[in-house]
């Protein structure tokens, strides 16, 4: 067999390997949609009232209406988000709410555009849920809110909170990192805890280029179940 004759069977091989590789991915898609999409709410009452806490991500004027990363797609999880803050609050249960907050200096801003600056008001809350109060603001400075200070000394001063659902944004982001990163805490000292996450109120942002935001958020949530994180459709008040 010539050397041409050996380069077109390699390169017949790999296109056959690529499309191989391609058609398991697909698949692997479609079962991870059929997953969540199948997936059942949880009533507020199933919650204990004392040992749960809701936290909020992130929803501020930064990603939701202003500025380099605000996102159309945030704007469409706010509805959800207050329906899931009013269950809480009705309940008399804590709610923490995150708001990414960064000085000129912040080194997030050599990999992210520059975004929710201290005393803006892309770093505020936005007025929906302002309105609607009954929250602890922790400002963060980085993709991980469970490293604010402020979120060590909730967790100090309410030993007895093991349960926490989470929502905002972004799901492939500060949702799982924050995630991820509480389940891993508990999981270090044999603690029992369940992080859970309601669909209907994470969202992520969307760049056709680099970031497929539909993608990017099964991807995020399937992660997050395989790691122990409970994926839920939506919290319901009762």
């Amino acid at each position: 067999m010539s050397d041409i004759d050996n380069n077109e069977l390699r390169a017949e091989t790999k296109e056959q390997g690529r499309a191989a590789f391609f058609r398991r991915i697909d698949n692997n898609i479609l079962e991870m949609i059929s997953h969540l999409s199948g997936l059942e709410s949880m009533k507020i009452s199933q919650f204990d009232k004392k040992r749960t806490a809701l936290v909020v991500i992130d929803v501020v004027n930064g990603f939701v209406r202003e500025g380099a990363m605000k996102s159309e797609r945030i704007e469409e999880i706010v509805s959800p988000v207050l329906n899931t803050i009013e269950a809480f609050r009705n309940n008399s249960m804590k709610i923490i709410a995150f708001a990414d907050c960064h000085s000129e200096n912040s080194s997030e801003l050599t990999h992210f555009p520059k975004h929710c600056l201290a005393d803006t008001s892309e770093s505020e809350i936005i007025d929906e849920i302002k309105n609607a109060g009954g929250y602890i603001l922790i400002n963060k400075n980085s993709v991980n809110g469970f490293f604010a200070p402020d979120f060590k000394k909730f967790m100090n001063e309410n030993p007895d909170i093991d349960t926490y659902v989470v929502c905002g944004d972004c799901t492939d982001i500060c949702v799982m990192n924050f995630c991820l990163t509480l389940k891993a805490y508990y999981d270090q000292q044999n603690k029992p805890s369940e992080i859970i996450v309601p669909i209907d109120s994470v969202e992520t942002y969307d760049d056709c280029a680099t970031h497929n935001g539909d993608l990017m958020n099964i991807v995020a949530l399937e992660m997050m179940n395989t790691a122990g994180i409970k994926i839920i459709n939506s919290v319901e008040d009762n």
